[in-house]
């Protein structure tokens, strides 16, 4: 078994010359743990941000040109843009093309976008608009 490279360190490596307590780590989004970070080109982090500025123009004017209703239980979301009123129906990784297709959004509470994101068949709604969204896509 290798040793960490780094100085005064006599932990065992598992892969890249670093042991766990030296690769470079950021926490999940839940915050039970960390996940390694591969190094990011500047390339990748420009066309991110410029993905990241695009999406959220995108999502201002969907919410800008709708009501501000839960579309699975009517409930008034408020006055107030945030992303956590909005769920991409088909996944912006499985389905790019729809990522910024006004249908593939729907809007939900904040309780409703965290039980979807944890069981994306819980909605009978959501499951019908899936079902029409990946026919206009033409997969399965």
């Amino acid at each position: 078994m290798k040793i960490c490279n780094v100085e005064n360190c006599n932990n065992n490596v598992w892969s890249g010359g670093k042991c766990k307590l030296h690769i470079v780590k950021k926490p999940l989004s839940s915050g039970r743990g960390f996940i390694t970070k591969k190094p990011v080109s500047q390339n990748k982090i420009i066309k991110n941000n410029e993905h990241a500025k695009k999406l959220k123009e995108f999502f201002i004017n969907v919410w800008d040109k709708n009501k501000h209703y839960s579309e699975v239980s009517g409930t008034f979301l408020g006055n107030n843009f945030s992303t956590i009123y909005m769920h991409h129906i088909l996944e912006k990784r499985n389905f790019p093309e729809a990522c910024f297709d006004k249908e593939n959004i729907v809007f939900l509470t904040a309780e409703e976008h965290a039980s979807v994101e944890l069981d994306k068949f819980k909605y009978e709604y959501i499951n019908n608009k899936r079902n029409q969204l990946i026919l206009k896509y033409e997969r399965t």
